[in-house]
């Protein structure tokens, strides 16, 4: 699926529409340029955003086009410079102890928007928050290297125990299991970010109305109209406001990429967040100064049902995933630079060697239908009964396409599949294979799944089945 993403990071435009952005092969944009003649002044940015987000509490959304809204909004102890590398944030530095278990943070002199300092305190109270059981977070396992996190999260340790604690207003103290060499890029992502105490104990959930909340970012919130627009504007309070030069920024959701694309063509949109892959070409060939390509690192994936029949066969899991054609989803469905994926964890990720492939990828497609064939065979299916199974998929125009795609290609296996749209709240899509890794181990595997497994209803059923689906992973584009 083809979505696109302005090549620039939040620190670069301060809150302008400027994030990292998550698809399988490269990250586009559609941006400025010739194109831009919106009615709006220059202070003004319109943006097209995906999808209705379902939250912007930074501790418990889960998808970009969310965290695309809340990172301009709000800051964790670190963020990203115009590289998009770890760069000091709410922080202004640290230190680390000699066996890297303890990390002291110097908290930045700051206010949230309302004027209240923001102190060691708030990060304290927001790491707790978002580890208590009670929170429901989806991504509280990302947090676990923390001293007791896991504990705390399973409800067998309180929130004191938790290893974070303020030395005093401006002194941040972590501790950690083990030693954790991703924690730069760790501490920037969302689940990271500070949450205004005192706002959040006054006004509880209601404390992300635009009357009540408060923000220690580029931006806060001004406006939210269901499904129509999300509007944000510069925060006089933030720490470096003076070089804030865009004062406004307009989100729309923008599921259908072509109309998204008619839009932006029209000038109501500066950026837009997808393109349908359709179109990439042309805009490649016509629009060089106004697409922009730059590489990502992502997997799309689908995830299996183990709770209840066919799924909780590996077999049928097997054979599902290995009918899947996935050279054929990325250059002749997706066609924006996709690589297939034959690991859970994309390549040019640092540090990792990137050993971990599917047993079956030196397999030609032929021999994977026909053992596929065959393993639905030994689980009871056949022509006389058939597999049969409802596939849903993210309402947008290009995940449309890949889901025709598989429907044909599970057919070739003897599948018969339905397909349902399930818009925003769909993350059952793209191009399959259950993740037979070898060269990691359980514990390994089950950390690499988890920002994965979180957002399906099933998470828990995966521990111990490490057969997540996956698809197109990303590999450097070249620029248009």
């Amino acid at each position: 699926m083809a979505q696109i993403r302005l090549g620039l990071s939040r620190r670069a435009l301060m809150g302008a529409g400027a994030t990292i952005a998550v698809v399988g092969g490269a990250a586009f944009s559609l941006g400025g340029g010739a194109m831009r003649h919106t009615t709006f002044d220059d202070k003004t940015f319109n943006r097209g955003n995906a999808a209705e987000p379902d939250t912007l509490d930074p501790q418990k959304i889960q998808t970009s086009w969310e965290n695309n809204i809340v990172g301009d909004m709000f800051m964790g102890l670190m963020t990203e410079d115009v590289a998009g590398n770890p760069t000091l944030g709410a922080a202004e530095s640290y230190t680390q102890s000699n066996d890297g278990l303890t990390y002291t943070f110097k908290i930045r002199d700051h206010k949230w928007s309302d004027g209240v300092p923001v102190t060691a305190q708030d990060f304290v109270f927001s790491f707790r928050r978002i580890l208590d059981p009670k929170t429901a977070a989806q991504y509280a396992s990302l947090l676990y290297p923390i001293k007791n996190a896991q504990p705390v999260n399973g409800g067998k340790m309180p929130g004191s125990a938790l290893g974070v604690r303020a030395i005093d207003d401006r002194t941040l103290e972590m501790n950690f299991e083990y030693q954790v060499p991703y924690l730069p890029q760790l501490l920037r992502h969302y689940t990271c970010m500070p949450v205004p105490r005192h706002v959040v104990e006054k006004h509880g959930d209601q404390w992300l109305q635009p009357q009540n909340i408060a923000t220690n970012g580029a931006y806060i919130l001004k406006e939210w109209v269901p499904n129509d627009h999300i509007t944000i504007v510069k925060n006089p309070h933030f720490y470096d406001a003076k070089n804030v030069t865009i004062e406004t920024v307009n989100f729309y959701p923008t599921q259908d990429y072509a109309a998204a694309l008619k839009r932006f063509r029209a000038g109501e949109f500066d950026m837009t967040a997808g393109v349908p892959s359709s179109e990439f070409q042309w805009l490649h060939d016509h629009l060089p100064g106004v697409l922009r390509v730059t590489p990502y690192i992502s997997v799309t994936y689908i995830q299996f049902n183990l709770t209840k029949p066919p799924f909780d066969d590996v077999r049928v899991r097997r054979a599902v995933s290995m009918g899947i054609d996935r050279e054929i989803i990325a250059s002749r469905v997706m066609r924006a630079g996709e690589t297939p994926a034959y690991t859970m964890v994309p390549p040019h990720m640092p540090g990792y060697p990137g050993k971990a492939l599917s047993r079956f990828k030196s397999l030609a497609m032929a021999q994977r239908i026909t053992k596929a064939k065959a393993l639905l065979a030994e689980a009871g299916y056949g022509p006389n009964n058939p597999l049969k199974f409802e596939y849903a998929f993210q309402g947008t125009s290009d995940a449309r396409l890949v889901a025709v795609a598989l429907q044909s290609m599970w057919k070739g296996i003897g599948a018969n599949v339905s397909l349902h749209p399930n818009g925003q709240g769909g993350f059952l899509l793209g191009v399959s294979l259950a993740a037979e890794t070898k060269g990691l181990d359980q514990a390994a595997a089950e950390a690499l799944v988890s920002a994965a497994h979180e957002v399906c209803p099933y998470s828990n059923a995966i521990k111990g089945n490490i057969e997540v689906a996956l698809s197109a992973t990303a590999l450097p584009a070249k620029a248009a």
